[in-house]
């Protein structure tokens, strides 16, 4: 019986090994054969097709390490996008473009994955840019066309819809942005408001290819239509002007032809665009502090908002209007002025009572002529040397300490500059037109430099260490001079001026007014406070020369 179980072993045995050979050789030809592959694709698309997505991604990784066929990539790619894993969808592709550039449909996925993402851009740019050129011309091929947009670009007096025709889904923004999938899903027309807008547009097929975008500009102005004023101090104001009665209808195009508005106060600035026709506007006390509305009033010259404070908004909304020649902005809690850099046709500008540390982009305004910039924090006006038709500056209460960007202005023929830390005066030395000098409160000593300005007519050097008087030619056009809280001993240097009419000597060292007596125009001399004599006081007195001082007791 033993013998008969080992003759029997012995024969299956080697049977067993024979079959089990054969199993390992039937797989291993299943594994390495592109049938291997295939069947793992039926496997996986069934999976897929049952939402089996776990499944579905281990059938097509296997069949992927079996062939190097976009098929296999572009279904693996899918499983991933029904799991929700885009990320891995995406890394994939991208990975398998870089490794086969030919290979069209790798793109056409991708872009889906793009889509399904709501990355539109990086799905049209990834479509524009392919780097394979026979592959990027199949794609333009095979994208949909961009949406059709009506009426066309343009300028238009009646609002208008704008339509968009494909036939694949639309996505259309407004302002000008490149759309969105989740919020920008066209369904109708679009009315466009009044104003400039900007439309984006573009067309997703079934296939996930998106087309190029479509851009059209439109800007709706000038419909007459009824307008109603919300602000009450501002159709206070423009009924006034029109002559219109409290409950007459206010029309648009009455708006329009208006081109000076004063007001006072208002609280709501955002209806000042209907003002369209406005070349110069004023606004004291205003409540609002963003004035961007203002960037529709395209035609001003003048803008006044002193006292309003301006947000920085406001100010890049100024700083649009380019035609401005004058603009005053005092008093407007401004910390910088870099937003109006482009206002170049400026003739005059108010920066008075700000907070300002520079005035950098005042370099930039080459027509320049009348600047106010009094009580900021300024302690240079290096920045105005270029500007060569300047002709007035105000910069009193800034803390400067030198005029050397005023070298040379032969134009210039006004400067206040008080309550400053300057002592030399010597670069006004070319300013052969000055007419007015106003330093006071300052460090001057020597006023010699006044010889030097031919058409100085008045000169304020008061509260400074000033000790003498130079002498001027009797022709010199001086017809003012305040030389208070100083230490001038004599007055000499002005006798026999022909123009001289007003001399202003309160509390310095003066004893002999005798000098002054043949100023044949002069009206008055004020000199509280100095030690004079009264024959000098009697001298002038006597050619009907005003003489106002303190008397001995």
């Amino acid at each position: 019986m033993n013998t008969k179980k080992r003759s029997v072993f012995r024969i299956l045995i080697p049977i067993l090994i024979v079959l089990v050979l054969l199993a390992a050789g039937a797989c291993a030809w299943l594994y390495f054969s592109g049938v291997g592959a295939e069947f793992y694709l039926k496997r996986g698309d069934s999976a897929l097709a049952g939402g089996r997505y776990k499944a579905a991604i281990r059938n097509y990784t296997t069949a992927r390490q079996m062939t190097d066929s976009s098929a296999a990539t572009v279904s693996l790619a899918t499983a991933y996008e029904g799991a929700g894993n885009y990320t891995k969808a995406e890394y994939m592709l991208v990975s398998a473009i870089q490794e086969n550039p030919e290979q069209t449909e790798l793109y056409v996925a991708l872009s889906r994955i793009y889509v399904a993402q709501g990355k539109f851009l990086d799905a049209d740019q990834m479509l524009s840019r392919a780097a394979n050129e026979t592959v990027r011309e199949e794609l333009q091929k095979r994208r949909p066309a961009p949406p059709a947009l009506t009426p066309e670009s343009g300028y238009y007096s009646t609002y208008i819809s704008v339509s968009a025709e494909s036939a694949n889904k639309v996505y259309l923004r407004t302002d000008g942005a490149y759309p969105s999938r989740e919020t920008d899903l066209y369904a109708e027309p679009v009315e466009l408001p009044g104003g400039e807008t900007t439309i984006c547009a573009l067309a997703v097929d079934e296939a996930g290819l998106v087309s190029p975008a479509v851009y059209a500009g439109y800007t709706v102005a000038g419909v007459v239509e009824p307008v109603t004023l919300t602000d009450p101090a501002l159709d206070k104001q423009v009924r006034a002007l029109l002559k219109k009665e409290a409950d007459a209808q206010l029309m648009t195009n009455e708006l329009w032809a208006l081109e000076s508005l004063e007001l006072n106060s208002l609280g709501d600035v955002s209806q000042l665009a209907l003002f369209s026709g406005l070349k110069s506007l004023t606004v004291s006390s205003a409540s609002a502090t963003d004035f961007s509305s203002l960037s529709a009033l395209t035609q001003l010259q003048t803008l006044d908002l002193s006292g309003c404070v301006l947000s920085e908004a406001s100010l890049k909304a100024i700083g649009s209007l380019t035609d401005l020649t004058t603009l005053r902005l005092s008093s407007c809690a401004l910390r910088s002025v870099t937003a109006l850099s482009g206002l170049t046709k400026l003739q005059e500008l108010d920066l008075s009572g700000n907070v300002l540390s520079s005035i950098a982009p005042l370099a930039d305004m080459p027509e320049l002529k009348v600047l106010n910039i009094d009580n900021n924090e300024i302690t240079s006006i290096a920045p105005l040397a270029g500007c060569t038709k300047l002709e007035e500056l105000s910069v009193s209460g800034c803390g400067l300490t030198t005029l050397e960007a005023l070298s040379g202005k032969t134009s210039f023929r006004k400067l206040s500059a008080g309550e400053n830390e300057i002592s030399d005066l010597k670069p006004l030395k070319g300013c052969t037109a000055l007419t007015h000098l106003a330093v006071p409160y300052n460090n001057v000593q020597d006023i010699s430099i006044l010889l030097e300005l031919p058409k100085l007519e008045e000169f304020d050097g008061s509260h400074n260490k000033i000790s003498a008087i130079p002498t001027f030619q009797k022709e010199a056009p001086l017809a003012v001079i305040k030389l208070n809280y100083n230490s001038v001993s004599s007055v000499k240097g002005l006798a026999d001026l022909i123009a001289l009419n007003y001399v202003h000597l309160d509390y310095n060292k003066v004893s002999d007014l005798t000098p002054l007596e043949n100023c044949a125009n002069l009206v008055q001399v004020d000199a509280w406070e100095n030690p004079l004599s009264a024959d000098s006081i009697a001298k002038l007195q006597e050619h009907s020369i005003i003489v106002n001082y303190k008397p001995k007791t």
